[in-house]
C-alpha cells in the first residue's frame, strides 16, 4: 500500500509522515501545576450505521437490502439469500 501522505508533520520540526493532528505535543508545567489523565470505560450498546439501499443485479432487477457500515472491519460480507435473490450464481 503506496503512503498517501509522504510529506513530514511539520509540528516541531517532526519528521514523521503522520498527520499534524496525530501528533502528541508535550506541555510544559511550571511550579506545582500538574496534568492528570483519567480515563474510565463503561461497556454499553454500540451503535452501527445501517442504510437501505437498492442493490442492482446484473440484469437490470433491483433488490431491496440492509446495508451496515462497520468502520472498524477490513471484510465484506454478503448473506446467501441476498446473493440468490440478485441470481449472482447465475451466468
Amino acid at each position: 500500500m503506496e503512503c498517501k501522505r509522504p510529506k513530514p508533520c511539520g509540528i516541531n520540526a517532526c519528521p514523521g509522515t503522520h498527520h499534524p493532528l496525530l501528533h502528541h505535543q508535550q506541555e510544559t508545567t511550571q511550579g506545582n501545576e500538574a496534568n492528570v489523565n483519567s480515563s474510565r470505560s463503561k461497556c454499553g450498546q454500540v451503535a452501527l450505521g445501517v442504510v437501505m439501499v437498492n442493490v442492482v443485479a446484473h440484469n437490470g432487477s433491483k433488490v431491496l437490502a440492509n446495508l451496515f457500515f462497520d468502520e472498524g472491519s477490513d471484510k465484506t460480507f454478503v448473506r446467501e439469500g441476498l446473493l440468490s435473490k440478485l441470481h449472482f450464481d447465475d451466468p
